[in-house]
């Protein structure tokens, strides 16, 4: 019973890590967005004021 216990909260363990490693990849995937976001805002203010 103890093995089956062991093996099952190991599962559970896999199963969080895996559900937070694709939680990070959102939020690098949203944070790069945003750089690109701003970087094209400003590159566009930029242009903007310099014409």
């Amino acid at each position: 019973m103890r093995e089956k216990e062991k093996f099952e909260g190991t599962n559970s363990l896999e199963l969080r890590v895996s559900e937070l490693e694709k939680k990070l990849q959102e939020i690098k995937f949203k944070m790069e967005s945003q750089k690109a976001e701003k970087k094209s805002f400003f590159k566009i203010l930029r242009n903007r004021l310099t014409n």
